[in-house]
């Protein structure tokens, strides 16, 4: 009896971990969620935003990253500094 017990509830647990949920309880049409791994995990994760606070990240990113490509020293320099 205990080892249908054990073996049923291994069964359940495995079952519920395998199965991803299909919808995010609570959110509605402008939220976006987006599954993801941790570096150096096996696990997969789920996230979810407001769409405008996503976009608005996206738009951070975005800036930050054309600000360190204009303040970047071109290939030429880089190469002259480095004999000096």
């Amino acid at each position: 009896m205990i080892k249908l017990v054990v073996g049923l509830s291994v069964g359940v647990f495995v079952a519920a971990c395998a199965s991803p949920p299909d919808k995010v309880a609570g959110t509605s049409g402008d939220t976006v969620c987006e599954r993801y791994t941790p570096t150096g995990s096996n696990i997969p994760r789920t996230r979810c935003f407001a769409a405008e606070d996503r976009n608005s990240a996206q738009q951070d990113v975005d800036a930050l990253r054309n600000s360190l490509n204009r303040s970047a020293p071109s290939t030429d320099a880089a190469r002259a500094s480095v004999g000096r």
